[in-house]
């Protein structure tokens, strides 16, 4: 049956969250359009991390900060609230009710579009002090404190310099959301040689990573007085304090050789992270929370600036860290996205949203509670309705409803249901049946293939928008076909499109498994995993070793237990498990469906 898309009509006012370089670029190319700009920042001054720091590559960030400002504040549709927060968002593309708190002062607006153009910071230095085993010393700063310092009053020329980067990254390579680390080390260690003639520096580094042109557009060809050593994985330079200097004891890696350093400074290069409080204007905002503290894209190449939340986007760093003209760049992607609808007046949801069945809702409020969206509201006669604006299509909801009364408009169960039929109709003891999350999973089988990584034919694969999908019964419904096995691999903790979809599925299939392996049907029968959309290997070697157990025999008996647990007509109405009675662990295991 054709789905009927919902139309949303779409008004003339965008909010811009945060006032850095990346918000003042949103707001100035919004406002450019001829739409009303409310540009909302916490501090009482505009230009965020960027204003208090040195020169970075391309320019005088000074200058540029002060031109965004001046064409910001100048501008006649752009309305500026410093010292301001955002309490509570409510409703959907179009139609977003915004409460903001100034000084204790609470007031409402109205926007059709978000921009979400929060900052970031460096991570505290003491975990790092702590792993080099230093003691607080004034004479060890980070890479934050050191650009203050070059803005002003050194305090006389250092003797020596030595900048260590990554001193407490774990993995290797250690940029994760980094990015620009080095670039900055590079950056001030060249500001340091040019400003003090004496002045040596060593970059101490496990890998240098500097994406792009910038390493050749801040500092062109390396200094003499600047050196660069690599340092090898878990081998941390040993510093200590000698006669009021620094020795630095580093094994340097392509020499394969200790080396010994002096120097009257030492540089932390730490990791960046999101905005303390971006976890509280996640939940607000009800969008996804990735790694480092930073929001996540609804797809990195295809969608970069966009969230699973229509009508909400995201500018500079709240997406990760970049240099300032990334941050420019990138509010001003996020301002032509956010005037698309606007200039339209109207836009269309897909008609891949939730539908209930009224005849049999008796208003139990679960799936309200489970919607990380606040798609569904609770009418008085307690009956449960979607609104489309607001549903993401996740199929939470649906997998979770005990009543069996809520379907997926494009992912319907009798959908799901016919795939895994046809799936497992010829030999299905030899087959692994796989629900894959459309974001990662799927993905990453997809990049197997492009890989040319090679994994077991027996795995068939069910596309789902989100592992929360995966319905109880669809897995049941599997075994009793006679599969050799159930896989579902969804996206990584904290990287769910969908907020917290994987995590709700995780909680599911626990007390799946618990249930199945009190029925006679060993753990072994059901396997989740969480992959990243790169994890192309990962998820090949997981494939093989689950073929590895493959077998006839053992199939045959899952088989028969799967029967008497869902029925072949119930098997088709989707009988839930999700009562109280056996979806948790110390509850009766007889052997019938609850």
């Amino acid at each position: 049956r054709p789905l009927e898309d919902a139309q949303l009509r779409v008004g003339g006012t965008a909010l811009v969250i945060g006032a850095g370089i990346a918000g003042l670029a949103a707001a100035e190319t919004i406002a450019g359009f001829g739409f009303e700009v409310i540009l909302v920042e916490r501090e009482p001054q505009l230009g965020g991390t960027v204003a208090r720091l040195a020169p970075a590559p391309g320019g005088e960030t000074g200058e540029i900060v002060a031109e965004k400002i001046r064409a910001v504040t100048g501008h006649p549709r752009i309305q500026v609230l410093t010292r301001t927060r955002i309490r509570a968002v409510e409703g959907f593309l179009g139609n977003f009710r915004v409460t903001l708190d100034s000084e204790g002062a609470t007031s409402e607006a109205l926007a059709s579009t978000i921009v979400v153009a929060t900052g970031l910071r460096e991570s505290p230095k003491e975990r790092a002090m702590e792993r080099l085993a230093l003691s607080p010393d004034p004479a060890v700063l980070s890479q934050a404190e050191l650009e203050q310092r070059l803005g002003g009053d050194f305090g006389g020329e250092p003797g020596g310099v030595v900048i260590v980067n990554c001193p407490d990254a774990e993995e290797i390579p250690p940029c994760g959301t980094c990015r620009i680390g080095c670039g900055v080390a590079l950056k001030n260690a060249r500001r340091l040689v040019e400003r003090f003639p004496k002045t040596t520096v060593h970059v101490l580094v496990r890998e240098l990573m500097t994406p792009g042109l910038e390493e050749r557009a801040g500092s062109g060809p390396l200094h003499p007085r600047i050196k660069i050593l690599r340092y090898g994985g878990e081998r941390l330079p040993v510093i200590r304090r000698e006669r009021g200097r620094f020795k630095v004891t580093v094994r340097d890696d392509p020499l394969d050789a200790e080396v010994d350093l002096r120097a009257d400074l030492l540089v932390l290069t730490l990791p960046l992270a999101g905005d303390p409080e971006n976890e509280a204007l996640g939940r607000i905002l009800k969008i996804t929370l990735g790694s480092g503290g930073f929001f996540q894209e609804a797809h990195v190449k295809l969608r970069p600036v966009e969230t699973m939340v229509d009508g909400i986007y995201l500018a500079g760093a709240a997406r990760g860290p970049g240099w300032v003209a990334d941050a420019i760049q990138g509010g001003m992607a996020a301002g032509f996205k956010a005037a698309v609808p606007m200039r339209k007046g109207v836009t269309q949801r897909e008609g891949t949203y939730a539908v209930v069945d009224h005849e049999g809702c008796d208003g139990c409020g679960l799936c309200d509670r489970v919607c990380a969206f606040g798609a569904v509201l609770l009418e008085k006669k307690k009956d449960a309705n979607i609104v489309p604006a607001l549903c993401t299509g996740c199929g939470v909801c649906a997998a979770d409803c005990p009543r069996d009364v809520i379907d997926m408009n494009a992912f319907e169960d009798r959908q799901i249901l016919a795939q895994i039929d046809a799936a497992l109709e010829h030999e299905p003891q030899r087959k692994i049946l796989a629900f894959l999350c459309n974001w990662c999973g799927y993905v990453a089988a997809d990049t197997a293939g492009a890989g040319r990584i090679q994994y077991h034919p027996a795995v068939r694969a069910v596309r789902v928008l989100c592992s929360g999908r995966v319905d109880r019964s669809f897995v049941i419904h599997a075994l009793h076909k006679g599969a050799g096995a159930v896989l579902i691999a969804g996206c990584r903790p904290g990287d769910c499109h969908y907020v917290d979809g994987n995590r709700r599925s995780a909680r599911r299939l626990e007390k799946l498994r618990w249930w199945l392996e009190k029925n006679g049907i060993p753990p072994t029968a059901l396997r989740e995993v969480w992959l990243a959309s790169t994890e192309g290997r990962r998820f090949a070697e997981i494939v093989n070793e689950m073929a590895e157990g493959l077998g006839a025999e053992q199939s045959a008996a899952w088989r028969e237990r799967a029967s008497r647990l869902l029925a072949p007509a119930s098997a088709a109405r989707r009988t839930k498990l999700s009562s109280p009675a056996a979806s948790s662990p110390g509850a009766d295991d007889r052997a019938e469906t609850p």
